[in-house]
């Protein structure tokens, strides 16, 4: 039992708190069913006090309310990306992988190409041609996440098919796509869902960033990036303004690293051996 709790504790624990910090922000427009849009001016810009945790903005918004709200956009287009990003690659990674073909050929070319530049560079110039707003942020960030995980897919599925069980399944009748989704797929899965949990957290920091640069969310959509752009301008007189939703950004990313590092530690085969 001890060494159960020694190997998964973490797990549970870190998995509890994002559950947690997911919980408290896309309940909390049910619990509590406060207008983020609606103005007070007079409670503009109050500090943080018992009554409004994190203060007010310049309109008499309360900071807290609107955090929530901004999580909302900014963990949901996350997931989106993430999920976009993992399946594209995922799927293309396999794809070069098991074959030769010219058209496997031809997106490697296209992977090398798209990470021959700064990643987030790259996007930043995409997102300014595309300028949609919080899904063009999304779609910039993801055309250029899905090589990573090509890359890293491709790498293992050419590990795989060295293996004899791919031979052993060949003479046994086994098409393609069973061989590939049914036996390949599973054996290689661990190292990519960790590596996309682990990227939630970076993803989120470019769309934030990518929102404070002006370049993702717009008014009136409201998300933790463009809080803290709307608020940089009043950084000496209210620095609640940046400090709230950076810090829940700090907090959301922290937490989702250690739940990454922890279901790593737990799927490892090594430590199932200890």
């Amino acid at each position: 039992m001890s060494q159960y709790f020694k190997r998964y504790g973490k797990l549970y624990l870190s998995g509890a708190v994002v559950l947690g910090i997911l919980g408290i922000i896309y309940l909390f427009p049910i619990l509590n069913p406060t207008n983020p849009y609606a103005q007070h001016l007079q409670q503009a810009a109050q500090p943080p006090s018992s009554q409004h945790l994190m203060g007010t903005d310049l309109y008499g918004r309360d900071l807290f309310v609107r955090s929530m709200y901004g999580g909302q956009t900014t963990i949901t287009s996350t997931f989106v990306l993430t999920g976009a990003s993992l399946l594209v690659g995922t799927i293309v990674g396999l794809y070069c992988g098991f074959y030769d073909h010219w058209l496997a050929k031809v997106l490697l070319r296209i992977v090398d190409i798209f990470l021959a530049f700064p990643g987030l560079i790259f996007a930043i110039a995409i997102a300014s041609i595309l300028n949609q707003g919080m899904s063009g942020a999304v779609l910039a960030l993801a055309l250029v996440a899905w090589p990573k995980y090509t890359r890293l897919v491709r790498g293992s599925v050419l590990i795989e098919m060295k293996k004899s069980y791919v031979e052993a399944s060949r003479m046994s009748g086994m098409s393609d796509a069973q061989l590939l989704f049914g036996n390949v797929l599973p054996n290689i899965i661990r190292p990519v869902i960790v590596t996309g949990i682990l990227d939630i957290g970076t993803f989120l920091m470019e769309l934030s960033s990518l929102s404070f640069l002006g370049l993702g969310a717009k008014l009136p959509t409201i998300e933790w990036g463009a809080m803290m752009n709307e608020g940089k301008r009043y950084f000496q007189t209210a620095p609640w303004l940046i400090f709230g939703p950076g810090l829940l950004i700090v907090i959301f990313v922290a937490s989702i690293h250690l739940f990454g590092d922890a279901l790593n530690d737990a799927l490892d085969p090594k430590e199932s051996r200890d």
